[in-house]
């Protein structure tokens, strides 16, 4: 990660065949939150955490962090899209990264 960092600024382009480091680490992340998010969920209609307020803000801080999360990625696919001449986002849904 931190030697993605660098060669992002010396304003190099290193090809990625999939996610770059940081783009990686973002989808891990969102993917736990979505776990957690679900396990958080499916706790509070157990008897042990019903009505649980404290599980609740629990999961309603993943939800937010969930969407910002993917906000944040799907705006990192812009710019870093820009940035490596490469159409991300059409690659979300082909598979196959074109460059431009």
């Amino acid at each position: 990660v931190l030697a993605h960092l660098g060669s992002l600024r010396r304003g190099e382009r290193a090809p990625h065949a999939g996610h770059n480091p940081l783009g990686a680490l973002a989808m891990l992340a969102l993917m736990a939150l979505i776990l957690l998010l679900g396990l958080t969920g499916w706790l509070q209609g157990t008897d042990r955490f019903w009505g649980d307020e404290t599980l609740e803000e629990v999961h309603e801080a993943l939800a937010e962090g969930l969407i910002w999360l993917a906000g944040l990625h799907a705006a990192a696919a812009l710019v870093m899209g820009r940035f490596e001449r490469t159409r991300l986002v059409k690659a979300m849904f082909t598979g196959t990264k074109e460059h431009y």
